[in-house]
Order: C-alpha cells, then sequence, then structure tokens
C-alpha cells in the first residue's frame, strides 16, 4: 500500500500507482505562514518554536493514518521525514521498518557540514554532527511522545538511529557514492549507499506533464539554460523572472524556465519560455546549464545529464549538494536570496567553459545507473522484509500475506 500527501495522490495516479492519502498537504505546508515566515524569523524564539513545529507537523494524523492499515503490513518504509512516527507503528505492530534518505543525515567523519572548520576539523565535524542530532531530539522530543501516545505507547528513550539500529531497522542511502567517496567504507551494511533511485522511463513521462509544444521551442534555436526551482516557492516570481530574462540577455542564450510550485506568469517568446513542469531526463541534456534549488532528485537528474548547474539554494542540504557539484568540478553554489545579474552570470559564465562540459560528462559515465540502483533498494526492502517474516514464523504472531506499507516523503 503506497500513502502519500493528499496533494499528490494525482501524480500518483499518473504514474499508474493506487495510492491513498496520508498526513498533511506537503505544498500547503511549504507555502503556509509557518514555513514562509515564522521559520525564517531574525527573531530567535520565534523561529525555534516555528522549528519545533514543523518537525513534528501532521505527525499525529499520519500516525493514525498508518496505525488504520499497519495490522496487514510486514515493513513499514519511510524517507527521513516521518521515520519517528514510522518508529512507533513499527513497534506497536512488531513491523521491520526501511528508511530511506536522499542526503546522509546520520554522524559521518567523512562528511562535514561546515565548508572549512577554522580549528581542529575532525573535532569540530564531531561537535556539528553531534550538535544538529541533539538539536533535532530537542526540538521533536515533544511532539514525537505526543503522537506515541496517542498511538498507547510509552515515551520514546534516546536518539532514534539508536533505536532503529537496535530494532534491527535499515537505512537505506539513496545517494550515489561518487559524491561521498568514503562514507561507503565508513559506514558498510549498516547504513548502505545504493545511489540515486529513479522511474523509469515510460512512468516519468506520465508524470511530467510537459508542454506538448515545448519539443518545438527547444528544437527552435540553441540549446537555453533551464531555470526551475521545484517544490520551493520563490517570494516574487515577477523579479526572478526578470532577472532571468537579465542574465540570459548578458550571456546571450535562451532560457527555460520551470515554475514548479511558485506563481510565474505564463511567457514565451524567442528569449524565454516559461513552462509548469519538465521531465528533467528529457529536458536537462537538452540544455547548455541548469539553475535549481539544489533538491537531491534535481541534483541527480542535471548530474546523469552531464549539465554543468549552479544551485541556488534555500535551505536544509541544499547547499551541500550544491559544494558536491562544485567539489566534482561541475557546478557552483549561491543563495537563492544572494541571486543577482551579476552574480548569476559570472557563475553561468564560469560554467560554459568546454572544460565544465567534458567533466560533466566524465562524471555521469561514472555514476551508478538508476535501474541498478532502484533494484538494489528494492533487495534490500524484501530482506528486511524476509527477515521479519522469519522472525515471525517462529514467533507465530504474522499473518500469512501481508501487504508492504509505505510513506513517501516530499524531496527537499
Amino acid at each position: 500500500m503506497l500513502g502519500v500527501p493528499p496533494n499528490l495522490v494525482e501524480l500518483a495516479a499518473r504514474a499508474g500507482v493506487s495510492a491513498v492519502p496520508w498526513g498533511p498537504d506537503s505544498q500547503r505546508l511549504l507555502e503556509s505562514e509557518l514555513v514562509q515566515v515564522r521559520a525564517k524569523s531574525s527573531n530567535p524564539l520565534i523561529r525555534v518554536r516555528a522549528l519545533a513545529e514543523l518537525g513534528t507537523y501532521g505527525w499525529m494524523r499520519l500516525a493514525a493514518d498508518l496505525d488504520s492499515v499497519a495490522s496487514r503490513a510486514t515493513v513499514i518504509v519511510t524517507s527521513f521525514l516521518g521515520q519517528e512516527v514510522a518508529r512507533a507503528i513499527a513497534e506497536k505492530h512488531d513491523l521491520a521498518q526501511v528508511a530511506v534518505h536522499y542526503f546522509p543525515m546520520r554522524p559521518a567523519r567523512s562528511v562535514s557540514l561546515l565548508e572549512e572548520p577554522v580549528i581542529a576539523g575532525a573535532v569540530t565535524n564531531r561537535l556539528v554532527w553531534g550538535s544538529v542530532s541533539a538539536a533535532w531530539r530537542v526540538l521533536t522530543r515533544g511532539g514525537e511522545d505526543r503522537m506515541r501516545a496517542s498511538l498507547g505507547l510509552g515515551p520514546s528513550r534516546g536518539p532514534l538511529a539508536a533505536r532503529m539500529a537496535a530494532a534491527a531497522g535499515l537505512e537505506v542511502q539513496a545517494v550515489d557514492p561518487l559524491l561521498f567517496p568514503e562514507l561507503s567504507a565508513e559506514w558498510g551494511v549498516r547504513l548502505p549507499l545504493v545511489g540515486f533511485v529513479d522511474v523509469d522511463r515510460d512512468t516519468l513521462d506520465a508524470i511530467s506533464g510537459e508542454d506538448p509544444s515545448l519539443d518545438a521551442w527547444l528544437d527552435a534555436g540553441p540549446a537555453p539554460i533551464h531555470w526551475g526551482f521545484g517544490s520551493m516557492p520563490v517570494g516574487d516570481p515577477r523579479v526572478t523572472l526578470e532577472l532571468v530574462r537579465r542574465v540570459s540577455l548578458e550571456l546571450g542564450v535562451r532560457s527555460l524556465v520551470c515554475a514548479g510550485w511558485s506563481d510565474f506568469a505564463p511567457e514565451g517568446d524567442e528569449q524565454i519560455r516559461v513552462v509548469r513542469s519538465v521531465n528533467h531526463r528529457a529536458v536537462f541534456p537538452r540544455c547548455v546549464l541548469a539553475v535549481h534549488h539544489g533538491g537531491a532528485g534535481t541534483t541527480a537528474a542535471s548530474l546523469r545529464a552531464g549539465t554543468p548547474t549552479l544551485v541556488a539554494w534555500f535551505g536544509a542540504d541544499q547547499k551541500l549538494w550544491g559544494g558536491r557539484l562544485a567539489d566534482l568540478g561541475v557546478g557552483s553554489v549561491l543563495r537563492f536570496a544572494d541571486l543577482d545579474c551579476d552574480r548569476a552570470t559570472t557563475a553561468l559564465r564560469a560554467l560554459m567553459a568546454p572544460s565544465v562540459r567534458v567533466r560533466a560528462a566524465e562524471v555521469k559515465g561514472r555514476l551508478i545507473d538508476p535501474v541498478a540502483a532502484t533494484a538494489a533498494l528494492a533487495d534490500l526492502v524484501e530482506r528486511a522484509e524476509a527477515r521479519d517474516r522469519w522472525r515471525a514464523g517462529r514467533e507465530g504472531v504474522r499473518p500469512a500475506a501481508p501487504e508492504l506499507a509505505s510513506v513517501a516523503g516530499a524531496d527537499r
């Protein structure tokens, strides 16, 4: 059984998958006053309270939705967001649990959350990771314990990662080891890296909702720059569109703007084309450059296309993805709020160098194939279910023909 936020049920249907609405509407959340105002407040108290509310947003509803079907399942699969809810459901119904991380979320010696630690890099890195883990625990513990109480469970005991490890839960990294080359050795089978997962071509075509006239526009001139910020709502689309036009004229290129969840006004001429959504797999290879927010899925798409990329990040893991592209020599990174004509033009002109394009093609050829990555993830889920079936058979507590329960998380 597949559960997704209510706003993504129709998307699942276009992919040919029957899904049920679970938890809150993710688009409304990202566009809410909580995310757009309070979580970005300059007042530390307001911001901390907003982050605490955001960290556990919708957990009570999600827990109730999952609880209603969990008795028919043997394994529950979630993304990073919602893991605490899944852990509670797994405990209550004695299920195996698999979490799919789209970015390394656990403390790692080889991944630094700071660009350049000033002193004692290894020690600083441990302290920063520890602080992040502790902060998440502080922000979410109250909400988690209230959610657990609603399921008839006692309070949580210790960090989630430790509880998952104790229960033999599996945290799979849907990340290509090329971007984090030391993590595979550091984490091994405990937190396996399988590569960037993706859907097959037919499914992607079905869900892309692409403008049928886009091919004609792409064929009518030189390769454009792709601009798109996915689920990150752009504060002033009119100003951003004007920035795109100025940069395009400065560089002498066309631009394709993917509106995503932002309210860009329809526009179409020889210089600029605005569309609601695009099939990244089909469009990125036809673009000279890509500019996007640095979400895990979009980053994977530009890497697979061999398209040099400017990451204009908003928050969360996006800045670090941009840094990884820069480290690989195939991209650069700027905060979206700092994006202006001069900075964007300078960054993009550097990425238009032929040597960057050659490097991007080289990196593209070294990535794990998405079909292999997806198959590896599926194998790990099936092994987790098989282990649970074996244990259940010994203990005599599991029904004979259970279903697979899954809850989809957004690309942050």
